[in-house]
């Protein structure tokens, strides 16, 4: 069965996060951005940054109630659902359970995000041309390979370049055009 996280703001810091409408646990915001480094650039930190959202959503507590089904099952589905736009911006893709044998979370659940009330953009007049980019998690994450480095894991993969891929799409020759494939990205244009 799905699992929907909500946070909800019981004062300016702290946070109450409960699991499909049961207490899950209470966190201070400012404690949680002081154990999340912000720059992650190997797999430790990564590793670090998810533990530290595992914890502020209660660890053990968390762990009992995630669903029994894995990806790609839409049963495996962990939603992280708020209103406030400072908590769904954390960094939810890198949960990681403290377990030594654990592993990211979004590895075998399908992690999202729901902001409900969130502004949507107008419509595109209809004889518009219409263009579309999507971009998966960041950080998005693949296995090591062999040459990387020794032992299993995964290890950040470089940030796309968001502007140039939009700088792109404003000169493209067709009206549809498929530009180099990114893992869990891509960028298209279409009439």
């Amino acid at each position: 069965m799905p699992l929907t996280i909500s946070l909800e703001r019981l004062d300016e810091d702290q946070i109450r996060a409960t699991a499909n409408g049961e207490p899950l646990a209470d966190f201070a915001l400012a404690a949680l951005h002081s154990a999340l480094h912000q720059e992650v650039d190997d797999e430790a930190t990564l590793r670090a940054n998810g533990q530290a959202l595992w914890q502020a959503l209660g660890g053990a507590a968390l762990r009992d109630v995630l669903p029994s089904a894995q990806a790609p099952s839409l049963d495996s589905t962990i939603a992280i659902h708020t209103d406030d736009e400072a908590l769904i911006a954390l960094p939810w893709e890198s949960l990681h359970g403290d377990h030594e044998d654990d592993d990211f979370l979004v590895l075998d659940y399908l992690v999202v995000r729901e902001l409900p009330n969130a502004p949507l953009p107008a419509w595109p007049a209809e004889d518009a041309t219409w263009r579309l980019l999507v971009m998966g998690s960041d950080p998005l994450l693949r296995k090591k390979h062999p040459a990387d480095d020794k032992g299993p894991g995964f290890v950040p993969m470089r940030r796309l370049d968001v502007v140039a891929g939009l700088e792109r799409l404003r000169h493209l020759p067709t009206p549809t055009t498929r530009l180099r494939p990114y893992p869990c990205a891509f960028f298209a244009s279409s009439m």
